[in-house]
């Protein structure tokens, strides 16, 4: 039953208070109860109307309204009141508990689609793992135990996909989305093999993680082992293109960011995590970047090879292809 007919369906107040001046002793207790009743929940249903009430205003009245119902209901039962009734004023009592009933109905129904929403809201809907809005809430939350241990030291990893682009152009965006599920899974399967579960593995966007490992007492924290350990999980992602035998593999750029309380310094939760995520984004570039260079470096440094290439040997490369000097 929607809103509208529940308040269509709500007993005339003005019936209750009419009802209790002409009741017999026995019925006024009851019948104050039932006017109570009746004015809190025509609020309800008006405020419900207007989209003016929470899903946990309305359980706090439902909490209160099953109260007054088992009261209602002890005073029918000791007075008989199915003998006693006078001007419907029962009928009226029975309809309003009827309308707690379908409220309660109405609230459950809410809470689950509550449940499903939020579920949407904090889930990547490539990976089917954490966004960012979920990561942010967990990342807030162990800021703040960060702050009040000195003792603890965290870590912040971006982790970018390398080769993630060329996959994504020339497989087609399905099999880009096959791989950003992969890298989801293969990093939290990283990440329980030595964080026993504790840590959190979210997709920031496009092909862009985040890990934050948290501290263990025990645990191997230092970033080059992390790094290894992220660069391992997603080369292990491999995707071929059977059409042309080709294998395009990923590689991880990776930026690491020690939380601390020190490194907090006097910032607020919410100030530290802004300045965390930048520490560690810019370090992710600055490794891309140093893989960029020594990349072109390489390529340089194979170009000069072959200009030292000798002068007989050349020229007799060039007599048995064929290969004529250029002008």
């Amino acid at each position: 039953m929607g809103i509208g007919q529940l308040a269509q369906n709500l007993p005339d107040i003005e019936d209750f208070g009419e009802a209790s001046r002409h009741s017999e002793p026995g019925m006024v207790t009851y019948l104050a109860l039932a006017h109570q009743h009746a004015m809190a929940f025509e609020a309800i249903i008006a405020r419900m109307a207007e989209g003016d009430i929470t899903p946990e205003d309305l359980a706090q009245a439902l909490q209160a309204a099953q109260t007054n119902k088992a009261l209602i209901e002890r005073l029918r039962s000791q007075h008989d009141m199915d003998l006693m009734d006078q001007d419907g004023v029962d009928d009226k009592v029975t309809s309003l508990l009827k309308i707690v009933e379908d409220l309660k109905a109405e609230n459950g129904e809410l809470q689950s689609e509550n449940k499903v929403l939020k579920a949407e809201l904090y889930t990547d809907s490539v990976t089917g793992g954490h966004n960012r809005k979920a990561f942010m809430l967990s990342f807030l939350e162990s800021v703040t135990e960060i702050q009040n241990d000195p003792d603890r030291t965290d870590l912040l990893v971006f982790v970018d996909a390398d080769g993630f682009k060329q996959l994504n152009d020339a497989l087609g965006h399905e099999v880009g989305d096959d791989g950003l599920y992969n890298l989801d899974r293969v990093l939290k399967e990283i990440s329980q093999k030595y964080g026993e579960e504790g840590d959190t593995i979210a997709r920031l966007g496009g092909d862009e993680f985040v890990w934050h490992v948290k501290y263990r007492e025990g645990r191997d924290m230092s970033p080059e082992t992390i790094t290894r350990q992220a660069r391992s999980a997603v080369s292990s992602v491999v995707n071929w293109d059977d059409g042309c035998k080709r294998v395009y593999p990923l590689g991880a750029s990776i930026g690491i960011h020690a939380l601390t309380q020190d490194d907090m310094a006097d910032m607020s939760p919410e100030d530290y995590i802004a300045h965390a995520l930048h520490q560690a984004d810019q370090k992710m570039y600055d490794d891309k970047a140093g893989k960029a260079e020594r990349q072109a470096r390489s390529e340089q440094d194979a170009l000069a090879d072959v200009n030292e290439i000798p002068a007989d040997v050349l020229e007799a490369a060039q007599d048995q292809f064929g290969i004529e000097e250029p002008d």
